[in-house]
């Protein structure tokens, strides 16, 4: 059994593109499709850095939204992109540190797969609950 090495970052503040739809490329710049249902915003993304056996980065992310109460419902693109297993960056391309390493998360590039369902998080009024 081959041991694998891996780390952990939460980042907030960034935009997915859900996989299989059109991202612009211009002379000057990516530009993101916006089309309606075709990327979501979540509140937290738990994103977990592995290599691959030719030291290529692997992108792996957990999604966490933080909702008033247990019945408050995942807004329609989070609804859509839960059906999808894979995204690309639709936010402007940013540098994380993921236990001291710095990773370039590069817009309509970067390639992210989703592990296990959409985490919620809420306030029952008698504190913090997950569903």
């Amino acid at each position: 059994m081959k041991n694998i090495i891996f780390t952990l970052a939460l980042v907030v503040m960034i935009m997915f593109q859900m996989k299989g739809k059109s991202v612009v490329i211009s002379s000057q710049n990516l530009h993101p499709c916006n089309d309606a249902g075709s990327y979501f915003i979540p509140d937290f993304v738990a994103l977990k850095v592995t290599k691959d056996d030719k030291g290529k980065d692997i992108f792996d992310i957990i999604v966490i939204n933080a909702k008033l109460t247990k019945d408050t419902d995942f807004t329609s693109n989070q609804k859509n992109a839960r059906q999808k297993g894979a995204y690309t960056m639709r936010s402007e391309s940013k540098e994380v540190e993921v236990n001291g390493q710095k990773i370039n998360l590069v817009q309509g590039v970067t390639e992210f797969s989703k592990s296990g369902d959409f985490i919620k998080i809420f306030s029952d009024g008698n504190g913090v609950g997950v569903d």
